[in-house]
């Protein structure tokens, strides 16, 4: 499930498709046009203050593994966030004060079907360098450690001050099974 196809509006209220709103108000989730991490004119998730997104009801197999990734954008913000896939935070909050701002990240984290299969691809990544971030992790889980044995819950949250400003960017939750794109094809689909 991919969140880069709208629903709604351009403007207060407005939610990518099969996304809600979570904690603030609508008003704290905006959708707007604006310049995206590929450098063209796209529709943004804009939240403020305590705002954010979540999808629930992801059916899943739990022989299988799953891809969760989100673009995620600070501007002029010391609030922090949370990259959460079951309630279980991924991307820890203190994590995020050394992003520098201004500039697209790119989130990832994975639920595999068992200890044995988890590899080191979950991190935040840098699309100018094309590398994962040094320094700041992201966890993996398993099924195992998944509370909903058929629904999982995806939630990126913001909480700073009322002028503090996040952009979110085609959220999305893969399959893999060798046709999900791979994370160099989610940093630079045009090559």
């Amino acid at each position: 499930m991919s969140g880069d196809e709208f629903e709604g509006n351009v403007g207060s209220g407005a939610k990518p498709f099969g996304f809600e709103p979570i904690q603030g108000s609508n008003g704290g989730n905006t959708i707007i046009k604006d310049i995206g991490p590929y450098g063209n004119n796209v529709l943004l998730w804009k939240v403020n203050g305590d705002s954010g997104f979540s999808i629930n009801k992801i059916s899943v197999n739990k022989a299988k593994i799953y891809r969760f990734s989100v673009w995620l954008r600070k501007d002029q913000s010391d609030g922090d966030s949370s990259f959460e896939i079951d309630n279980r935070v991924i991307c820890p909050n203190a994590n995020f004060q050394s992003l520098e701002k201004d500039k697209w990240y790119l989130f990832v984290s994975y639920i595999y079907s068992s200890v044995e299969s988890i590899s080191s691809e979950s991190g935040i990544y840098d699309p100018e360098s094309g590398l994962k971030i040094e320094g700041i992790s992201c966890n993996s889980l398993t099924h195992i450690n998944v509370r909903n044995n058929y629904y999982l819950s995806y939630k990126v949250s913001f909480s700073g001050g009322d002028n503090d400003v996040q952009y979110y960017y085609a959220p999305r939750a893969d399959l893999v099974d060798g046709n999900e794109p791979s994370i160099g094809d989610l940093l630079n689909p045009y090559k």
